[in-house]
């Protein structure tokens, strides 16, 4: 019990000194934790991409939190686990689902013949991915076409990794608006109508 009291109050002047600025004791709470914190997401996600995203917005969120104290950190840190995560789940939910039913609408709908009425469906997919903000559509791009994680994005343009979340959250949203007039385009195009 004397130890966890220890721990405790390491813990409490870490991140005291955090609050303040201090770089070195965010290095040690970083050190500390980021390795349990690491093997917890990804025991949840089973991504390593995704669990050091989690981990990184964990502690990019302490770093720059306010300075409301934190009584236990290891509980604040299983909290916080797991609160990420699940907004990582609902956001990939999301972004991805807009992108699977995309794919299995246009399977459905394709024939042998129909190569013509794709490329027109690709076009005005194009035209409205086009239509995105300049930042937002790379960032879309990256993600999406380029496959690349979102840490790897904010790193490569020098973005933290909550505004591209956002801008990736954006981009789908305004995807989504636009899937209804893609299907009727399709399907018109298909001959289906």
């Amino acid at each position: 019990m004397a130890s966890l009291n220890i721990e405790k109050n390491q813990d409490s002047l870490l991140l005291q000194q955090i609050a303040s600025g201090n770089r070195t004791a965010f290095g040690q709470l970083y050190e500390k934790y980021w390795s349990v914190a690491y093997l917890k997401a990804f025991k949840r996600l089973r991504n390593e991409d995704y669990a050091k995203d989690v981990v990184q917005e964990i502690f990019v969120n302490i770093w720059s939190r306010e300075k409301t104290p934190i009584a236990n950190f290891p509980a604040y840190l299983n909290v916080s686990i797991r609160n990420q995560v699940l907004k990582l789940i609902a956001r990939e939910r999301y972004v991805d689902g807009f992108f699977d039913c995309l794919q299995e609408t246009i399977p459905s709908y394709l024939t042998a013949d129909t190569n013509v009425q794709r490329n027109e469906f690709y076009t005005s997919y194009e035209r409205v991915i086009d239509a995105l903000p300049p930042k937002r559509r790379l960032i879309f791009k990256l993600r999406h076409h380029d496959d690349l994680t979102t840490k790897v994005i904010a790193s490569r343009l020098g973005l933290s990794i909550k505004t591209v979340q956002n801008q990736l959250g954006k981009a789908a949203e305004q995807l989504k608006g636009s899937l209804p007039r893609f299907l009727v385009l399709f399907t018109a195009f298909a001959g289906l109508l």
